[in-house]
C-alpha cells in the first residue's frame, strides 16, 4: 500500500493496527495526514519491542520507536563486526597451528639406540643411480 486516498483513520485503524513499524512508518511516509492519529499504534509497538523506555517530554511514541530501533541496529552492527573479527584472528591462530603432513619417503631415517628398532617403519634413502653404477663397475 502506498497512496491511501484520504481514507479516514477511523476506518483504517483495524488494518494500521496489524501492520508492522515499518509497513506503517512507510504509510504514514506516503500519507502525513496519518500522522496525528497514529501515535496509539506507535506506543503498542514501543510497548511490545522496548518495554523499557517511556518518551521524553515532547517525544513522541513514533519519535521514541524509530530512535531505539536505530540504536539497536547499530548496537547489531557493532556486534557483528566484532564477531567478524574474533572469527578472522582465531581462524590466523589456527593457520600457524596445523598439522602439517609430510611424505614418508621425505622423511629421513630415525637413528636406533643400541639393539631396539625404530617405532615405526622408516624409509631406506635410495642411492643416486651413479652410485649404483660405480658399485656395479668395481664389484
Amino acid at each position: 500500500l502506498h497512496e491511501l486516498g484520504g481514507i479516514p483513520y477511523f476506518i483504517l485503524q483495524p488494518i494500521l493496527q496489524k501492520c508492522t513499524p515499518e509497513q506503517l512508518y512507510h504509510l504514514e511516509e506516503c500519507n502525513p495526514y496519518l500522522l496525528e492519529d497514529s501515535d496509539g499504534l506507535w506506543k503498542g509497538h514501543c510497548q511490545r519491542d522496548f518495554r523499557k523506555f517511556v518518551p521524553k517530554e515532547n517525544q513522541s511514541w513514533k519519535e521514541l520507536y524509530v530512535e531505539k530501533f536505530e540504536e539497536r541496529e547499530e548496537k547489531l552492527k557493532s556486534l557483528t563486526a566484532k564477531i567478524n573479527k574474533k572469527k578472522l584472528e582465531y581462524e590466523e591462530e589456527m593457520k600457524g597451528k596445523q598439522v602439517k603432513l609430510a611424505k614418508a619417503s621425505a622423511m629421513r631415517p630415525m637413528r636406533s639406540f643400541g639393539s631396539r628398532p625404530a617405532p615405526y617403519p622408516v624409509a631406506k634413502p635410495s642411492a643416486p643411480p651413479l652410485m649404483a653404477k660405480v658399485k656395479h663397475m668395481i664389484m
